[in-house]
């Protein structure tokens, strides 16, 4: 979800926005982030800020020694009401 953070293991990860290609141009996805690892609690280390493209995650890497990070899709929530 936008403006939320999932833990991973040591790695903490904020979802900023999200983005999708309309149906009929080619599939892609674009998703803002921070990546933050908190091996130190107490000293958190920012280790990726920006953008991650679904089709090519060798454009935008998270380098970490241990965490290969990848998006594959990201998914849109719209208000129903």
């Amino acid at each position: 979800k936008i403006n939320n953070f999932l833990k991973f293991e040591s790695l903490k990860i904020e979802f900023y926005s999200c983005f999708k290609n309309p149906p009929e141009e080619a599939p892609e996805d674009f998703v803002l982030l921070k990546i933050y690892d908190e091996i130190n609690k107490n000293k958190p280390v920012l280790i990726y800020q920006g953008w991650m493209i679904s089709s090519s995650p060798a454009t935008t890497p998270l380098e970490h020694p241990i965490y290969d990070l990848w998006i594959k899709s990201c998914k849109i929530e719209t208000d129903s009401s």
